[in-house]
């Protein structure tokens, strides 16, 4: 007979969350966002952060798992809940710039030309 036990699960900090976890501040500091050149330079910071160097995004894969029920524990996730947190919050107003895709589509944006 098994026994029911909870698998105790520690939670995974490391630089990687600690440099999401800075993208996520810095969205809400005004001078970030209003003047220009930190704007470009916090734009292309999370680029680099969460494109190049963490490689994280939210496929389709994810969001079928979601559908169908599978949610990732927080403390060995925790990358994956802010990039999901700050995609699902992304509605008009001040919460919009925690989106990191936004950014990707603002500069795709800028360098095609298209406004």
């Amino acid at each position: 007979m098994l026994d029911p036990g909870w698998k105790h699960v520690p939670w995974k900090i490391g630089l990687d969350e600690i440099l999401v976890l800075a993208l996520f501040i810095l969205a809400f500091v005004p001078a970030v966002y209003k003047q220009m050149p930190w704007n470009y330079i916090y734009m292309a910071a999370t680029i680099g952060i969460i494109g190049f160097y963490l490689n994280a995004a939210i496929s389709v894969g994810n969001i079928a798992g979601l559908a169908l029920g599978y949610v990732p524990g927080i403390r060995d996730h925790v990358i994956w809940w802010g990039l999901v947190m700050g995609t699902v919050q992304n509605r008009p107003g001040s919460i919009s710039r925690t989106c990191f895709m936004r950014q990707d589509s603002y500069l795709y944006r800028a360098l095609s030309g298209n406004s």
